[in-house]
């Protein structure tokens, strides 16, 4: 029998050459539906077979196995992924062995796109002295991966990317430091995500 762990996921030139199909990254939305090609270059096909990871989602000459929820396998071979959810996106492989005994693996990937989420490390309303340094990390999530930027009181700010976080370092002189903060993430999906932190200085003597 076949042996998951002998397969060859990558797009093989040589593999590729046996399909009518290719290699496709679908970009999508949240509950949209996805259909995945398959089709053989000129062979009728025996099977096919469509896997994501190392988990079978569909195979052709057990329809009695139901694919999983959402998902179906089309009589021509495509995968059809309805209602796609965030955990959707990744690599999907279809392989397919021709009625010439003719072995090959395709792959091809959804992406779903969605709004950003960010979280910051402080928010709501900090009361901090004069003198006090401290830095403020914005974390955001989102598909595509979304820009940050920094606004104090309306006005943007500089800040530095480290790894995925945007870290705006804050140093507090006088009393005319108070003010707003806003982290802003955008990626072009839904609408902008905003966190607020409110600065209050204390200064008793200023």
């Amino acid at each position: 029998g076949f042996i998951f762990g002998d397969l060859n996921f990558n797009n093989d030139l040589e593999y590729n050459k046996k399909f009518e199909s290719k290699p496709t990254t679908v970009k999508t939305f949240e509950n949209d539906t996805v259909l995945l090609p398959c089709y053989p270059k000129n062979s009728p096909v025996r099977y096919v077979r469509w896997h994501r990871d190392d988990k079978l989602l569909a195979d052709s000459r057990h329809p009695g196995n139901p694919p999983p929820e959402r998902v179906y396998l089309w009589p021509n071979g495509s995968l059809q992924v309805s209602h796609v959810k965030t955990e959707d996106t990744g690599e999907y492989y279809c392989e397919m062995m021709t009625t010439a005994n003719n072995h090959a693996v395709q792959t091809h990937a959804i992406e779903v796109q969605y709004a950003p989420s960010i979280v910051m490390s402080r928010s709501g309303v900090q009361e901090v002295p004069i003198r006090a340094v401290f830095e403020l990390v914005c974390e955001a999530k989102g598909v595509p991966h979304p820009v940050i930027s920094w606004r104090k009181n309306g006005m943007e700010l500089e800040n530095e990317k480290v790894g995925n976080r945007r870290v705006l370092t804050i140093e507090i002189k006088s009393r005319e430091d108070s003010g707003t903060i806003e982290c802003i993430a955008t990626n072009g999906v839904g609408t902008p995500a905003v966190d607020t932190l409110h600065v209050n200085v204390l200064c008793k003597f200023c």
